[in-house]
């Protein structure tokens, strides 16, 4: 799901140490790699509970993604009871997104997360927009009625 919530340059700086302590810790393998860990250097590489060859992985995998992609919002529905929904929805509640947010998900699956979070930054941009747009008038209106005193105490 989500990993973190920022704004500003500094979380370049974090997103650079953590990968770097991944990398270091050797969970910047990619799938194949980690399909074999711990099982000899061969051809062939785990996939579920079989052994297939390492050259047939990568389609596999994708076969498989392809084939639940579709409907792995509503296999969500149904394993947690619609829950996953409401929890989205807390989450995003929770983040609070603002004007300007920048937003990581990682892992994200189907990117719904991601996409309410956008959904929410822009209301908020549309909120402050329009705060500005009307602080803008009332100080416009401020200085006309205090220019138009100003002029009829000039002429009359």
């Amino acid at each position: 799901m989500a990993l973190r919530t920022c704004s500003g340059g500094g979380m370049q700086r974090v997103v650079g140490a953590a990968l770097g302590t991944l990398r270091l810790r050797g969970f910047a393998r990619s799938a194949s790699e980690t399909a074999t860990s711990g099982s000899g250097t061969g051809s062939d590489v785990n996939f579920g509970y079989t052994q297939v060859p390492r050259t047939e992985h990568k389609d596999l995998v994708k076969d498989v993604f392809n084939k639940v992609a579709t409907s792995y919002d509503v296999m969500n529905d149904f394993m947690s009871f619609f829950m996953h929904r409401a929890w989205k929805d807390k989450l995003v509640e929770t983040l609070h997104p603002f004007p300007g947010q920048v937003h990581i998900d990682v892992a994200g699956g189907t990117g719904d997360v991601a996409f309410r979070v956008l959904k929410e930054i822009r209301k908020a941009e549309h909120v402050f927009e329009v705060q500005q747009h009307k602080a803008y008038e009332t100080a416009d209106q401020v200085m006309l009625a205090d220019s138009s005193s100003s002029w009829s105490h000039d002429c009359g």
